[in-house]
């Protein structure tokens, strides 16, 4: 039995319109032993045909945000390891299987585990056809230490250790986050947790290995140059609040490769 359980968060208008699929993907995930939670968010109320099934995966918030349902997947989750997806994220099951067994393997501690995603307009065919067809590959998960790639980053294409992030009682910033209660531009809270992680542990591991498939639509790549610019003052703030030396570092390995590029 693996100890991976992938997170799902979703706006309750997209699971009523998406509950065929994610429930049919739900099964999926069960029937190879990889768990799996959901955290809809939206209305006061349930409406009437929301699924009363499996009320301990299926957790219902008010609140609205990424960083928020994240949160709730970070406390409630009972695996070792946890990814955080969005409902339209799809992940090879075997490859899953494959990474846990490759994270349980390595000796040090590492704080999380970055793999591969292919970006695509049709995740879900996309999945069938590639991603979801991908058998026995080699993971070779190396451990890397820089934080420059840290600044980039989504949360579904990292493999959290939840004994690393309540060891240190990390979460995800809920000024951030895409949700009714963020203050900053709504994308980003990946990338300071993973900067926190890096900052305490000096590494993290990471493997190419192409694990998952999401729609080809992004905030953060479509945002503005106004907000990423605040976006990082925010997170590089936050940072060097707790670690001022290692915040120094990566904005000076910034500049350096804005001066180079």
């Amino acid at each position: 039995m693996t100890d991976l359980t992938v997170a799902f968060s979703v706006l309750v208008s997209d699971f009523i319109s998406q509950k065929e699929n994610l429930l049919g993907y739900f099964d999926e995930l069960e029937s190879c032993s990889v768990g799996w939670m959901l955290i809809v968010q939206g209305e006061e109320e349930k409406p009437a045909n929301f699924v009363e099934r499996d009320t301990e995966r299926i957790i219902w918030s008010t609140d609205i945000g990424l960083s928020k349902s994240r949160n709730i997947a970070l406390r409630e989750c009972k695996t070792r390891y946890l990814i955080c997806a969005d409902w339209d994220t799809r992940y090879a099951i075997d490859l899953l299987q494959g990474l846990s067994s490759e994270a349980r393997a390595l000796e040090n501690e590492v704080p999380f585990y970055r793999f591969g995603i292919l970006r695509a307009v049709d995740f879900e065919a996309s999945y069938r056809e590639k991603i979801g067809r991908t058998k026995n590959q080699v993971f070779g998960l190396q451990k890397d230490s820089s934080a420059l790639a840290l600044t980039n980053i989504a949360s579904w294409q990292i493999c959290w250790d939840l004994d690393f992030i309540r060891k240190y009682s990390l979460n995800f910033d809920e000024a951030l986050g895409l949700g009714s209660k963020s203050i900053w531009p709504s994308f980003g809270e990946e990338y300071l947790l993973a900067l926190q992680c890096w900052a305490i542990s000096g590494s993290y591991a990471q493997t190419p290995v192409l694990i998952g498939v999401t729609r080809d639509l992004s905030t953060g790549m479509h945002a503005s140059k106004v907000d990423k610019v605040l976006l990082s003052f925010y997170v590089f703030l936050r940072l060097a609040k707790s670690h001022p030396v290692k915040s120094s570092a990566v904005i000076l390995q910034r500049v350096k490769r804005f001066f180079t590029a």
